[in-house]
């Protein structure tokens, strides 16, 4: 597929990175919730801008929501 590490690097710069720290693999019990409960605390931190809202979510009735579908969920995570 790649000729040279130089194509592959080229290549992978283009993806997006995806990290987790094992803490969440070990609460969670498993890769794939892991990846799940690292992304929900992503998304319901504040974000650096202000400190103050989430990055991806909607106030409703007071409880604050991560709003993600679930081919979203399954795109961001590579899930099949």
């Amino acid at each position: 597929m790649f000729s040279s590490i130089q194509d592959w690097r080229a290549f992978n710069s283009k993806s997006e990175v995806l990290s987790v720290n094992t803490l969440y693999l070990q609460i969670a019990g498993g890769c794939v919730e892991g990846f799940i409960l690292s992304e929900l605390d992503y998304w319901y931190m504040p974000s650096r801008k202000d400190g103050k809202e989430t990055r991806g979510g909607i106030e409703r009735d007071g409880l604050k929501w991560i709003v993600r579908t679930r081919q979203e969920w399954m795109n961001r995570l590579c899930l099949t």
